[in-house]
Order: C-alpha cells, then sequence, then structure tokens
C-alpha cells in the first residue's frame, strides 16, 4: 500500500529557491570564471604578438644572442671547386645574392660568393640553415638576452620560460654584400608553451549539467613568431 503524502504538501513551494539557486549557481561561475579565463587567453595571446615584435626588433639592433653568428661576410674559399672549375674571385661589394664565373666567363653551379656557413662553402643544395638557440642558451650575448627576456616577460603567459623563446639569425643572400657587415633575417618565436586556466572550468560545465570528459586545463598555447631585417648586430666598438 502506498503512502500519500499529506494534502498540506502538494501546494508547498518552500525550498524552491535552494533547488533554483543549487542549479543557476554553476551556469553562473561558469559563464563568470569562464569569461575571465578565455579573457586572459585571448590577451595574452594579444599581448605576446606585440611583445614578440618588439624582441624581434631589439635583437635586430643588439649583439647576437646565439653562438657563431658572423659579423661581416667573408668572401667564400672558391680553391677546391668540384669539377675542375677555377673561379674568377669576386670582387668586394658583389652582391651575396650574385653569381661566380670560372676564368672562361661560364657560370660555376652551386658556387657562393659570401662565405656564410664557415667549412662548407661549396653548398650545391642552397643557403645553409639559419642559426638558432632558445634565450636560455649561453654562447652569445647574455644582456641581449636578459633584454629581450625583460620584454617579454610580462605579456607571454606564466608557464612561459626562457627556454620556450627561440632567436634565430638566417642568411639572405639578397641582404648581404661581399666584404660588408652581416645582415639577417632576425626571427623571435614562442614555442612549447601550455596556458594554465585558473579556474576549474570542466568541473563547472559538469556541475551546470554538461557531460564532458577530460578537459584539459592546461592546453598548449599557439606557436607565435615575428620576423624582422637585422640592423644592426651592435658588433663594433661603439654600437
Amino acid at each position: 500500500m502506498t503512502r500519500r503524502a499529506p494534502l498540506s504538501l502538494l501546494g508547498c513551494e518552500r525550498g524552491t529557491t535552494m533547488v533554483e539557486l543549487a542549479l543557476a549557481i554553476p551556469l553562473f561561475l561558469l559563464l563568470m570564471l569562464g569569461a575571465i579565463d578565455f579573457a586572459r587567453f585571448y590577451y595574452h595571446f594579444s599581448a605576446s604578438e606585440k611583445a614578440l615584435a618588439v624582441a624581434a626588433r631589439t635583437a635586430s639592433v643588439r649583439p647576437a644572442i646565439c653562438p657563431n653568428v658572423p659579423t661581416s661576410n667573408a668572401r667564400a674559399d672558391l680553391s677546391n671547386l668540384p669539377g675542375g672549375f677555377t673561379a674568377d674571385l669576386p670582387d668586394f661589394g658583389q652582391g651575396c645574392a650574385g653569381t661566380v664565373f670560372d676564368d672562361t666567363g661560364t657560370v660555376i653551379p652551386g658556387a657562393t660568393i659570401c662565405d656564410f656557413d664557415p667549412g662548407n662553402d661549396y653548398d650545391p643544395s642552397g643557403t645553409p640553415g639559419p642559426i638558432t638557440c632558445t634565450l636560455a642558451e649561453l654562447g652569445g650575448s647574455t644582456a641581449t638576452a636578459d633584454e629581450i627576456w625583460g620584454r617579454l616577460q610580462a605579456s607571454v603567459p606564466t608557464t612561459t620560460t626562457r627556454a620556450n623563446v627561440q632567436v634565430s639569425y638566417a642568411f639572405d643572400p639578397a641582404l648581404n654584400f661581399l666584404g660588408g657587415p652581416f645582415v639577417p633575417e632576425v626571427s623571435v618565436t614562442l614555442t612549447g608553451v601550455d596556458f594554465e586556466f585558473i579556474t576549474p572550468v570542466g568541473a563547472l560545465a559538469s556541475m551546470a549539467g554538461a557531460t564532458v570528459g577530460a578537459f584539459d586545463q592546461s592546453p598548449p598555447f599557439p606557436a607565435l613568431r615575428a620576423v624582422v631585417t637585422g640592423e644592426d648586430l651592435a658588433a663594433g666598438n661603439d654600437g
């Protein structure tokens, strides 16, 4: 026999506010705290882009961070070319993107005017790869690394370390001439960073009634990169 509820409770609405509050609070917190976290994400994304541009500009006018970055464009060693070629040595002031001729005026395929990669002067495969290092690596200018890190630290996500900031010096023959200062393409890259949510967004979504899997509280932050043309790597006595 089923026991019926007292008639006095059939129209009772006491406690409904508590139930409604229990349903509404998780949704409210999800919207409010989620908005804060995603606003933080987009702030760091936008601020990091701007800070990387400033960092790249700084690196282009400061002593190189990475080791073995040349200060000038030396003439490539053209004394032992394969195929029996005898090169007509290019004159100083000639663009590094120019061609090398032999003593009969024939173009020597693959020969380069400038020596960006010592020990590998004859490189038919093309331009050598860039010289890359992170702010955490020593060997170059620590003062430059400290200055760049100081410009980035307030803008990048809080989980960023010096090892997440890469500086690269890439040789572009069109920007250089034989005997002149080395003018690279300087790039600063932010990579390998995880963004950290400060609120339990996944747990709040579950409390609000959503069906969610394992929510990643530290999703990968997009890799960002800024590239500028090197101007003065400050290799002189007064630079």
